[in-house]
């Protein structure tokens, strides 16, 4: 029996606040039947009766990124919908549960509220009562944003995210979010209570340190500021709108300085018992002011706020009077909540570290500059807290997370810990994909790079938590596929998509990291290939090509600019193979092999909308650029690639080429030799691990990355795990900067795709093929597919080897087993090996 199994609006089942000009379905289905495809949908939606959307039979197979195309859709308006689909066997599937989605307000609407704010000395708190009639409410939606951050409460309780709304270009756009609030509200007085901060919006320059300086010189740079519109609907049919205006109220609140890099300072001596609940009395606080909008479009947010997603005890490793140092036991984000009783004005210090030095002390050195802020020398990752000395107190940030494995809290006058828990914080991003094996190395290292992932997801891909939390966009394409594997994340890379959009200038360059405001570096191919790379990952692992299309004229301005920049189609980069293990980072050959990537999926995208006439000319552009690479950098005398005049051998320089098709099938023969023949160490920087996996695959060689992985000496991902973190780090070796970067984990796509043997082509084809390696009794793995789920299972035995695979519908797969290749439809399917 043929049936839809879910069905989503934007990624999201059931969701508030989507774009009413362009809405997206999405379903899986299952069949008990085999070998089964889509071959037709219809889908309908309706406003309460009214059908607005009737599609008809369509013939097709996606089952993502199906665009709504019915009569407009009205702001602030909820609709359902439903679907049905056929089957290759002309099976008919009966309509799908009804689903619903609710559009966002209109920008019409969002104009009618002020932008309010006001000088304090610190952060302000700001509040609005208001009386709600006996009258049963129906709907109630609130639409906030809170630039940089914030929080907002509904009669004391927190409704918002953490960390909302998330980093942009503020003068290109900015977010605002939207709550269900129908629940929170009462019968007679109720209030909305707002803590602002600083974020990326708001950043000061401490003078010393380059990502401070840029960020504090955007244009956007302003006081933290309030906008909200609360939309109340009445069982009776009536409605009432709450803005925010200037009968709102201002006053100081504890969170004296908040800074993302260097942490906060909070003085409960100055909290406001019941602020933000009924009944308190605001008559001697200020009236908001009101203050100019941003400079940015007003954009609902999407993508997945952060959240506090797990606590994680923290053990003494001293202490001595008061100070004490605690182990997490496992790198993460996030911060230290904590009680103490104490004294009135006694004072908790909080800092953070990966490091401990020699001495066994918290390492603070290798972090940012200190800073003279607001008349005293701050540490970067350190927060204050002063006791109000009202009993035990509880304490921790609110905006500003860390980096860290090491805490720790001295106690500055008569105070006494009461105790204290890390919470980790990041964005909070369903699991989807999951792996395990016999090989307990092969595990951890599929968990670190998962938290490595997790660690630097704030509102992006970021370069550490630590020290520069920018978007590098290599770092962040290199690992998106791995990301999609493990996370439900297409709605985070598509706001990722849509930063990197905003960051081309006129001319066509596009700085190296996104959102950011402005940089001043040398020329990376590399990292502009991320306009087209990180849509086009987007399209294979979801089939939705809104991005890829979206992207398509800032994908050709890009490639462009790049193209004026080579010598004869030969680039350079300022970075090449970045962190290379052998040091040799070779731009030139890192560089034009990004530039012929960029030309294939300039081509691919071309195609898709049957633009077969620029197709061809990025096809001959493509070509071109292959004839030059072989022409500059393939030393027939030698049968492999390099670009210096030494002409040595080294790995990553033949990896490039063979994985992304410089190499044509001659040069690939002679590649293979060479590959067997030299390389018995672990070369090559962030590019090499992204693509030298599937090339030991295709040459058997699976054994020596295996044996790579499990090393205990550098350069190796097992050096790593020796050292107990549970994360990635940012070099090979002890003098890395950072232990918690996530740019090599897309060695997490070997265990899916090759030790488990599971490996997704695009939306709609899988690719079987296991390594039965020595040392590996079992393995499995799952992966969620646009369509339903697919896994794949083997297990060693003394008789041979058992193989379960289960394809999804709508998706066939080629399985290689060790004397044959077999085509699989959908289903579940066991081999028996031997």
């Amino acid at each position: 029996m043929l049936k839809i199994t879910s069905a989503k609006t934007e990624y999201t089942t059931n969701p508030i606040g989507v774009p009413y000009d362009c809405v997206r379905f999405g379903w899986t289905a299952e069949t008990t039947a085999e070998n089964q495809t889509q071959t037709a949908y219809q889908l309908v939606v309706k406003c309460k009766q009214d059908v607005v959307w009737d599609s008809g039979k369509i013939p097709s197979s996606d089952m993502a990124g199906i665009t709504y195309q019915g009569k407009p859709l009205q702001p602030r308006t909820q609709y359902t919908w439903q679907v049905k689909i056929w089957s290759n066997t002309d099976e008919c599937s009966d309509f799908s549960e009804p689903q619903t989605f609710e559009t966002t307000l209109s920008n019409e609407e969002w104009e009618k509220a002020d932008w309010i704010g006001g000088k304090t000395d610190g952060l302000p708190l700001l509040r609005r009562s208001f009386i709600i009639p006996n009258n049963r409410i129906a709907r109630a939606r609130v639409y906030v944003s809170g630039l940089g951050v914030y929080q907002f409460t509904v009669n004391g309780q927190t409704v918002s995210g953490l960390l909302n709304p998330m980093v942009t270009r503020y003068h290109d756009r900015y977010f605002y979010n939207t709550y269900d609030i129908t629940d929170l509200l009462n019968v007679g007085e109720n209030v909305f209570g707002v803590l602002l901060g600083n974020g990326f919006y708001c950043m000061h320059d401490n003078r010393k340190d380059w990502q401070k300086d840029h960020w504090s010189k955007a244009p956007w740079v302003d006081r933290p500021k309030l906008k909200l519109l609360a939309f109340i609907s009445y069982m009776d049919g009536s409605n009432r709108v709450f803005i925010t205006d200037k009968k709102w109220k201002i006053h100081e609140s504890p969170l004296r300085i908040e800074e993302a890099y260097y942490g906060e300072e909070q003085d409960a001596r100055m909290q406001v018992s019941g602020w933000n609940t009924v009944g308190f009395d605001d008559s001697a606080w200020a009236n908001a002011q009101l203050v100019s909008a941003p400079l940015g479009k007003p954009v609902p947010q999407l993508a997945e706020a952060c959240a506090a997603v797990d606590t994680l005890p923290l053990h003494l490793l001293y202490r001595k009077d008061n100070e004490y140092l605690f182990d997490t036991k496992k790198m993460t984000t996030g911060w230290v909540k904590l009680s103490v009783v104490g004294v009135r004005g006694a004072q908790v210090e909080v800092s953070y570290s990966e490091w401990l030095n020699k001495d066994g002390k918290l390492n603070q050195t290798g972090l940012l500059s200190p800073w003279n802020f607001g008349k005293k020398m701050r540490q970067p990752q350190t927060d204050y807290f002063t006791l109000s000395g009202e009993g035990e107190e509880t304490f921790s940030p609110y905006f500003d997370y860390k980096g860290f494995r090491y805490v720790r809290i001295r106690i500055h006058g008569t105070a006494i810990l009461q105790s204290a828990v890390a919470e980790t914080v990041h964005a909070n991003l369903a699991a989807t994909g999951e792996f395990a094996c016999s090989d307990e190395t092969l595990n951890r290292l599929h968990e670190a790079c998962k938290n490595s992932m997790l660690c630097n997801l704030h509102s992006y891909p970021s370069d550490t938590p630590v020290y520069e939390k920018l978007g590098y966009l290599a770092d962040g394409y290199l690992t998106q596929d791995m990301a999609c594997l493990n996370f439900d994340s297409a709605k985070y890379y598509e706001k990722w998509a849509r930063d990197i959009l905003t960051q081309i200038k006129e001319n066509g360059y596009i700085e190296q990291t996104a959102p950011m405001w402005d940089e001043n570096k040398e020329n990376a191919p590399e990292w502009s290939a991320a306009v087209a790379i990180v849509p086009y990952q987007l399209y294979r692992a979801t089939g939705d090509k809104t991005m890829l299309v979206e992207s398509y004229e800032a994908m050709k301005k890009v490639f462009a600019y790049q193209m004026a920049l080579t010598d004869g189609c030969i680039a350079n980069s300022m970075w090449g193979d970045h962190v290379s293990a052998n040091h040799n980072t070779i731009p030139q050959i890192s560089a034009t092999s990004a530039l012929y990537a960029m030309a294939k999926i300039l081509t691919k995208t071309a195609n898709l909308q049957d633009k077969t006439d620029e197709a061809q000319i990025f096809t001959t552009q493509a070509e071109q650029i292959k004839i030059a690479f072989n022409m500059r950098f393939f030393k027939k005398n030698l049968g492999y690639y390099c670009e210096t005049e030494e002409e040595i051998f080294t790995l990553n320089a033949q990896i490039l080429p063979y994985a992304l098709g410089l190499a044509d099938e001659e040069q690939k023969q002679s590649l293979a030799k060479h590959i067997r023949e030299k390389a018995f160490a672990l070369e090559g920087g962030i590019f090499t691990v992204k693509l030298m996996p599937s090339v030991l695959d295709k040459l058997d060689l699976n054994d020596r990355l295996y044996a790579w992985i499990e090393e205990t000496t550098p350069p190796s991902w097992g050096y790593w795990l020796a050292q107990g973190d549970g994360s990635l780090w940012e070099q090979w070796y002890d003098h890395t900067r950072s232990r918690n970067h996530h740019m090599f984990g897309a060695i997490d796509e070997w265990l899916y795709y090759t030790v488990a043997g599971l490996k997704p082509v695009d939306c709609q084809n899988l690719t079987i093929k296991p390594f039965f390696a020595q040392g590996i009794d079992w393995a499995n793995a799952r992966i969620q597919m646009p369509s339903g789920i697919a896994s794949c299972s083997w297990n060693k035995q003394e008789t041979g080897i058992t193989l379960t695979v289960k394809i999804p519908f709508n998706v066939t797969a080629v399985l290689y087993l060790p004397h044959q290749i077999v085509a699989l439809g959908s289903g579940e399917y066991t081999f028996e090996i031997k």
